[in-house]
């Protein structure tokens, strides 16, 4: 194999070897995986258009175009997006004026709501498409 020609390949796997040997208290599976994380900056679907009404302090349109996304995005997906949304605009809140803001109820119903949405999501049962 061309992996096994590769000197800086084999010594991450011998280093991934060892690591597993210790994380399983000396329990070998003989089988090492490399696994490259993915990028954590990824943008989500519908980020950049949120974002940009943020940054215009069109808080409660971009509520609403929030709400609207739901129907088009897998749970996980909305769930994720939402978290990032409220986080934006609570970010927001405290370095702009208070009639601009979205209120902090507003923002706490709204992370109910995805809490709730997650939980259900987490409950259904998987499918694979």
């Amino acid at each position: 194999m061309l992996e096994d020609n590769d000197f800086i390949i084999r010594q991450i796997r011998a280093a991934a070897e060892g690591m597993a040997y210790i994380l399983g208290h000396g329990k070998s599976t003989g089988r090492t995986e490399i696994v490259f994380p993915q990028d954590q900056r990824q943008k989500l679907p519908h980020q950049n258009e949120l974002q940009q009404l943020i940054d215009q302090h069109q808080y409660a349109q971009a509520a609403e175009r929030l709400l609207k996304y739901q129907r088009t995005m897998a749970d996980q997906d909305f769930v994720k997006l939402g978290n990032w949304f409220y986080d934006q605009v609570n970010l927001s809140n405290q370095t702009n004026h208070p009639s601009e803001d979205l209120s902090k109820q507003t923002i706490m119903a709204g992370l109910r709501q995805l809490s709730r949405l997650k939980l259900d999501a987490d409950k259904a049962p998987k499918t694979t498409r």
